[in-house]
């Protein structure tokens, strides 16, 4: 193990399984296409990208913690802070595909979509997209959802797309209780310290547990069964990306007119694409769809375990009412069902 990295955190249950998930053909990456104004950035593109995430990486640290699972570790995965790490080695120029614009890096996101990212360095990488357009080029962004949550993932954005010189801004101190030493010991004692916690609280699990099947019986009537579709089916290596362009000032007039989230929007758009894929298929079901949507637990008890920079997340089950014609009505109740 690299001594540059002494100490260790525990991931969460939750951020585990986004681990435990992964497959030869399914990965467990988030991803995000960025539109960049080329008339602002003097030189190769490539290098100002590496420049801007050197000057900036102190203050993301997720971005710095690479993955520690050693074959002694009777717990949940570990991550470990670098010191240093090689930016350049996680940011790739790519040739633009044909015929370039947005249709090209659509179908370059959908190459990247199907690359699982080295479990032996940081889970993140970007591409850089550049055609004839003197304009505008295109940032493909990957990261682990392990590493960040929706919410951590717009922190992220913000600090890169902050701008000037940040290398003098503070990094966020993380207490050294937060971590333990990541030795075979240390390792070994804080794994049967958390096994003995669960086991002192499962008095506790068992009433918190009740809790739920109650609520859950309460709330029987916004429980849904996904249809089985055409999209069930066996995954392939192999996917495909369109790209659509909303201005967000209508999304946001949407928002406010119908006290929704653009979340809220975005789900039932997607819900309504997808209905029109199947309904043209002559492949429509008869029941609504439901989504699985990331949804981040930052108000979860977090006594198990650290997140410090770290993604938190869980997966709801949304029921996008495909089934209701009227947009509007739609729209409404998604956002009933997703709050």
């Amino acid at each position: 193990m690299n001594t540059a990295m002494p100490r260790a955190e525990r991931v969460s249950g939750m951020d585990a399984w986004q681990l435990y998930q992964e497959t030869g053909l399914q990965v467990g990456n988030g991803m995000s296409l960025i539109l960049v104004d080329r008339s602002s950035v003097i030189g190769n593109l490539r290098d100002y990208v590496v420049s801007a995430l050197d000057n900036r990486m102190h203050l993301m640290p997720a971005y710095r913690k690479v993955l520690y699972d050693p074959w002694f570790n009777l717990d949940r995965p570990m991550l470990v802070a670098r010191p240093q790490i090689d930016v350049s080695a996680h940011v790739t120029a790519l040739p633009m595909p044909a015929p370039g614009g947005a249709v090209g890096a659509a179908k370059a996101l959908a190459a990247v979509r199907a690359m699982h990212l080295d479990r032996r360095e940081p889970l993140w990488h970007m591409y850089v997209l550049e055609d004839d357009d003197p304009g505008y080029a295109y940032l493909i962004s990957v990261v682990h959802h392990l590493l960040v949550d929706g919410d951590s993932a717009i922190e992220v954005t913000g600090c890169l797309m902050t701008p000037g010189d940040l290398s003098t801004r503070p990094a966020k101190a993380v207490p050294e209780s937060a971590t333990f030493p990541a030795r075979p010991a240390a390792i070994a004692r804080d794994a049967a310290a958390r096994k003995a916690r669960r086991l002192r609280r499962l008095p506790r699990l068992v009433a918190t547990s009740a809790r739920v099947l109650r609520g859950k019986w309460a709330a029987r009537h916004l429980d849904v069964k996904a249809p089985r579709t055409a999209l069930n089916c066996s995954l392939s290596g192999t996917s495909t990306a369109a790209v659509a362009v909303l201005p967000l000032e209508d999304l946001q007039t949407v928002a406010q007119r119908f006290s929704v989230t653009i979340n809220h929007i975005l789900l039932s758009c997607v819900g309504a694409a997808l209905d029109g894929v199947l309904h043209r298929q002559g492949r429509r079901p008869q029941q609504p769809l439901v989504a699985a949507v990331p949804y981040a637990m930052r108000a979860a008890d977090t006594s198990d375990y650290v997140t410090d920079g770290i993604g938190t997340t869980t997966v709801l089950r949304v029921n996008l009412n495909t089934t209701v014609a009227d947009p509007v009505r739609r729209l409404l109740a998604v956002a009933e069902h997703a709050r």
